[in-house]
């Protein structure tokens, strides 16, 4: 690649054209995932190869990894790491589902009650807030301990199409 001939973007441009923001950037940096280059000035400068960092970064947190996990894994690269990083996530999406068809269960048996004219018991909206929280807690606890995830949705994703 020369350098010349590359198209630098700064920090703004990176996150206009990619979805993501300078925020979102700046973390990245500051895991060390990426590493922009910096202008005479000083300036975080981005290109091809940062470009390409980002996507990988992307398509680890659609699988849910932590960006902890994320810098271990390209810092560390091996098909065991990532094999037992998936085996991990692949046990935490089983819980959630489990826990979300258990919410379900709950909701679904509440409203049909409702919609027959009875009302809950206070039992049945203990059990229906229970669900609710349990689900909330235990997903988080288990899955999000350290990091923060909200993986990109597709249009962010197809935004990237064309611009490397």
């Amino acid at each position: 690649m020369n350098e010349a001939t590359t198209e630098w973007l700064s920090a703004a441009e990176c996150a206009l054209r990619t979805g993501l923001t300078v925020r979102a950037l700046r973390v990245y940096e500051n895991y060390g995932l990426i590493t922009p280059r910096r202008s005479a000035a000083g300036w975080r400068r981005y290109g091809t190869q940062e470009l390409l960092k980002l996507n990988e970064i992307g398509l680890l947190k659609i699988l849910g990894l932590t960006l902890n996990q994320i810098r271990d894994l390209t810092r560390r690269p091996s098909p065991a790491r990532l094999r037992q990083l998936l085996e991990l996530q692949l046990g935490s999406w089983k819980h959630r589902r489990a826990e979300a068809d258990r919410g379900l269960a709950v909701a679904e048996a509440a409203l049909k009650q409702l919609q027959t004219g009875r009302s809950l018991s206070v039992e049945e909206l203990c059990s229906l807030i229970r669900s609710f929280e349990m689900t909330q807690s235990t997903t988080d606890a288990i899955i999000y301990a350290a990091d923060e995830q909200v993986p990109p949705d597709a249009a962010t994703l197809d935004r990237y199409v064309g611009y490397y």
